[in-house]
C-alpha cells in the first residue's frame, strides 16, 4: 500500500512598486469628526505611518480603494501598482512620510478663496469648489458636506450636497456663500476654517485654516 504525502509550499513574493505623482491638497482621511477636528491619527483604519521601510505590507482591505502614498509636499498613486503581500519600497527607502487608502467615492480635491467685498463692506464671499471622484464603474451617488467656522469656534454656514458622477470620473461643486462680520477678523491670521467631508463614505478631513 503506498502512502501519499501532501506538502503544501508558501511562497513569498515581494512586488516592486512603480508610482505615478498626483498633484492636488494633501488630504488625510479619519474615521470621525471628532478625529478629524483634533487631528487625531490614532486608529485610523487606512493610514500607515512610513519610516522608510524598504519593504510594506499592504492590509488586505485596502484594494477597494485608492492608495497613496505621501512623502512631504509629494504624493505618489500606487493604487493599479501595489499587490497584495509585501510590495518593495526600495526607491523611497530613508523617506518619511505616510500611506493612506480613499475610498471609490470621494473627495479629490478642493481650492478656496476668500474674497473681502470691493466696497468694503462687513462681509466677504467664499468661492469654494470641492471635486469628487467615483473611482467605480457605474453613476454613484456621493454626498458632499461642508462647515465653515470663525476663530471663536461658531459656526457660519453649513451645506451638505447629494451628486452622483459618472463612473470612473470626477465631478466638481462650486459653492459661494457669504461670509459676515470677516472685517472684524482681518489681522488674525486664521479668517475662518472650514470642514470638508463625505460622510457617506465614512470619510472626513481636518479644518483648514484660510
Amino acid at each position: 500500500m503506498k502512502t501519499i504525502t501532501s506538502i503544501l509550499l508558501s511562497v513569498c513574493c515581494i512586488f516592486t512598486v512603480n508610482a505615478k505623482r498626483v498633484y492636488r491638497s494633501e488630504f488625510l482621511p479619519f474615521d470621525t469628526r471628532e478625529a478629524a477636528e483634533q487631528l487625531d491619527r490614532t486608529g485610523i483604519s487606512k493610514y500607515i505611518p512610513y519610516n522608510g521601510e524598504d519593504t510594506v505590507d499592504i492590509p488586505t482591505d485596502w484594494f477597494d480603494s485608492f492608495i497613496y502614498l505621501r512623502l512631504g509636499s509629494e504624493e505618489y498613486d500606487l493604487t493599479s501598482y501595489l499587490r497584495q503581500g509585501v510590495n518593495s519600497f526600495e526607491k523611497w527607502a530613508g523617506r518619511e512620510g505616510y500611506l493612506f487608502a480613499q475610498e471609490k467615492r470621494s473627495v479629490w480635491d478642493y481650492s478656496v478663496t476668500l474674497v473681502p467685498d470691493s466696497l468694503g463692506r462687513d462681509f466677504g464671499m467664499l468661492d469654494l469648489e470641492i471635486i469628487v471622484r467615483n473611482g467605480y464603474n457605474y453613476p454613484e451617488p456621493i454626498t458632499v458636506g461642508y462647515d465653515i467656522y470663525d476663530p471663536t469656534g461658531k459656526l457660519l454656514d453649513f451645506s451638505v450636497n447629494e451628486v452622483t458622477v459618472d463612473g470612473r470620473s470626477t465631478d466638481t461643486l462650486r459653492f459661494t456663500p457669504y461670509i459676515y462680520h470677516t472685517y472684524d477678523h482681518r489681522w488674525q491670521p486664521n479668517i475662518t476654517k472650514k470642514e470638508v467631508s463625505a460622510p457617506r463614505c465614512a470619510q472626513y478631513w481636518p479644518a483648514f485654516a484660510f
